[in-house]
């Protein structure tokens, strides 16, 4: 069960969740930006398209909304549980998954955006004020001991696995990032802040490239914030506006070229390396928009870092990505969106 500190650490195959990786900063940091990551998700996309199931089966972008709001809501009530320092026992089942015979709901995406924005808030505040002693709190889940550790982690994982469900089933509507070829440009790292330095090749793991690391972790490094990525298009077209822009000079990792950086979002899937084979090849998936901060003030003309902010300018914005496949990159490879 979800007993963090007992060494029940929360696994999953498919979308590399490891709890054991989940620091307790990175816990705070995801929980914090669950709502943000849904809005990059579905920023754009027509409700009504949002409530369309890709496949009979399979929950609709709206509905997976809906599961995660809901998951958050009682990690949250079980998290509340736990830091009143009583113990106690709490049983449930998680929702049903979605069945042919089962008609799609009709869902107001804006209003779970909003519950699932002040239940992480909740969860958030839940976890952020426990003590060490607090976080060690057992209670019964379904007959099984459970931490405050474990439970928001299951919180994480649940909700960063679906928000990937939710990019994809957009992809799988045909409402995603198109398909489309390009080339590694460019590899940068630093042992911490910008501008990152051109290196030829990088292992890329579970946390990114190795011998990169951030300055600090407050806002970065988190494992769905792996990568960043940029366009050598997108710096060029700054650099021709007059800012003094240049690739690593924003702190992304990798440096794509040949990709229209307008069409591409969340949910998206990069094969690097093998595009003839994808079973070969480092493996990404786009996960949210990178919000510039005054770090980059030197990087734009009147110190506007605010360029390159989602908010103002979706095309010209980097993006992080979740590294699913491990592998080497080198300058040069092929890029594959899919």
């Amino acid at each position: 069960m979800w007993h963090h500190l007992a060494g029940h650490i929360e696994t999953c195959d498919e979308c590399r969740f490891d709890g054991s990786a989940y620091t307790v900063d990175d816990v705070s940091g995801t929980i914090r930006n669950l709502a943000a990551w849904a809005g990059h998700a579905m920023s754009g996309i027509d409700p009504a398209d949002l409530n369309r199931r890709p496949a009979p089966a399979t929950w609709s972008p709206a509905e997976y909304l809906r599961h995660i709001k809901r998951v958050v809501w009682s990690m949250a009530g079980l998290a509340d549980l736990a830091i009143g320092g009583r113990g106690g026992s709490v049983d449930g089942a998680p929702p049903d998954d979605a069945t042919a015979g089962d008609p799609p709901a009709s869902i107001d995406v804006y209003r779970e955006f909003v519950r699932l924005d002040e239940e992480s808030r909740r969860l958030h505040r839940a976890w952020a004020t426990a003590t060490a002693e607090v976080r060690a709190t057992t209670i019964a889940v379904n007959g099984e001991p459970a931490d405050l550790a474990g439970i928001v982690r299951h919180a994480v994982h649940d909700a960063t696995h679906h928000l990937a469900d939710i990019g994809r089933g957009i992809v799988a509507l045909g409402l995603g990032s198109p398909s489309a070829t390009g080339r590694v440009d460019l590899i940068h790292a630093s042992g911490g802040g910008v501008p990152k330095v051109a290196v030829p090749e990088a292992t890329v793991g579970y946390r990114g490239l190795a011998g990169d690391r951030q300055a600090t972790r407050r806002h970065h490094g988190r494992v769905w914030q792996a990568l960043c990525l940029w366009s050598t298009e997108v710096i060029d077209t700054l650099a021709a506006e007059g800012h003094p822009v240049a690739p690593g000079s924003a702190g992304e990792n990798l440096t794509l070229s040949g990709i229209d950086w307008s069409t591409l979002r969340p949910g998206a899937r990069l094969l690097i390396g093998a595009p003839g084979n994808q079973g070969d090849g480092v493996l990404l998936e786009t996960t949210a928009w990178a919000a510039p901060c005054r770090t980059l003030n030197d990087v734009f003309t009147d110190r506007d870092f605010r360029r390159i902010d989602v908010l103002r300018d979706r095309g010209a914005s980097r993006l992080y990505a979740k590294v699913l496949r491990d592998g080497v990159v080198r300058s040069g490879d092929a890029v594959l969106v899919c």
